[in-house]
């Protein structure tokens, strides 16, 4: 019953009888999928960080069961959306050796979506997308994991998006969404509105795009699941900057980082840019580089290529009116080295720009 209501997103339903029930001290088969509830339901109403470590205190309980394979699958997407990103790659690279010894399926299904989600930030879009595309596979292949299938489609679609590949990203989109409401699993729905609102603002449908935001911030309201609520603020908060509506994207950008409960989480690096950008269209140059600069050395430290290649062009152009040479040189020198991205057309049509940019 506890399981069900997690899945049919009734979250509050869940977490008060699974605690209620764990209170009174289950047989250790009871306790670990109570516990196993309660992990999903912290990070589907945002606390990725608690659901990786839950995730991963249950491991040992299972340790040479096949069931490991699906925890540590589940830990490593919850350490992903922590931005835990290394821990996350040792958990899904663990999952996927277990599940090739017991011969699981779901388990490669989350495994290698977390892997092509990562893989992509990192910068190879070739390999992300064969990880990706691995993901779905698995997920349609398997017996009796129907109500799992729908989260490889959440990571094949974002991995088809940030390759520019829109139409193919909505295709898959599609029948993720198809089958979360063949299910009557409510609890992703956000998320699927999210990744539909990034993909209408790519095409330049900017009121289609608020449509959608506003539409998962409802249902989010609705089914306690606040997991993607930083993402639809930033993509409401760059519909307001496209449109020069500076004071609603300020207050979009509040609201996301409050959603992140003050601390960090996956959407933060989107919030953190736009704030830059804000900063530099009210014409506070100097603030809108410290901002952005600080955040190009995170996404340096965490090796995530794609999410530099955003923002190379708006921090070099800032840093050259600010005098910076040094910065300029810097950004300019990562995303000159060809080597570093694969297959993505904003890598090449990036570093021709700086190329540009320190030749003249």
């Amino acid at each position: 019953l506890i399981e069900s209501y997690v899945f049919s997103a009734e979250l509050d339903r869940s977490s008060t009888l699974a605690e209620e029930v764990l209170s009174s001290a289950p047989s250790p088969d009871v306790e670990l999928g109570l516990r196993n509830a309660r992990s999903q339901v912290f990070f589907l109403r945002g606390d990725a960080r608690r659901a990786a470590a839950e995730f991963q205190a249950m491991v040992p309980l299972v340790a040479g069961q096949p069931r490991e394979a699906v925890l540590l699958a589940d830990a490593a997407v919850s350490a992903m959306f922590a931005i835990d990103l290394a821990r996350a790659k040792m958990l899904a690279d663990r999952s996927l050796e277990l599940a090739a010894e017991h011969g699981d399926t779901l388990a490669p299904a989350l495994a290698n979506g977390v892997l092509a989600w990562m893989t992509a930030l990192g910068g190879d879009m070739r390999v992300a997308l064969e990880l990706a595309d691995r993901a779905v596979r698995a997920a349609n292949a398997g017996p009796g994991i129907e109500g799992h299938r729908r989260i490889p489609h959440l990571f094949h679609s974002q991995v088809l998006l940030w390759a520019d590949r829109v139409d193919e990203a909505r295709r898959s989109l599609q029948l993720g969404r198809a089958l979360s409401s063949e299910l009557a699993m409510g609890w992703d729905e956000p998320m699927y509105q999210a990744l539909q609102a990034d993909g209408r603002i790519r095409a330049g449908e900017l009121d289609d795009a608020l449509a959608e935001a506003d539409a998962g911030l409802v249902r989010a309201a609705e089914v306690g699941s606040y997991f993607a609520d930083a993402w639809l603020h930033a993509h409401r908060a760059r519909v307001h900057l496209i449109r020069g509506q500076l004071d609603a994207a300020d207050q979009e950008l509040d609201q996301g980082e409050a959603s992140l409960g003050g601390g960090g989480g996956q959407g933060l690096d989107q919030l953190w840019m736009l704030r830059g950008f804000v900063l530099a269209a009210r014409g506070d140059s100097g603030s809108a580089l410290a901002v952005l600069e600080s955040l190009w050395d995170k996404l340096e430290e965490l090796g995530t290529r794609l999410r530099q290649l955003e923002l190379a062009p708006h921090l070099a152009r800032l840093a050259l009116s600010q005098r910076a040479g040094e910065l300029v040189a810097k950004v300019c020198r990562v995303v000159m080295d060809r080597d570093l991205v694969v297959d993505l057309p904003l890598a090449e049509a990036t570093a021709l720009w700086c190329q540009a940019l320190v030749e003249s």
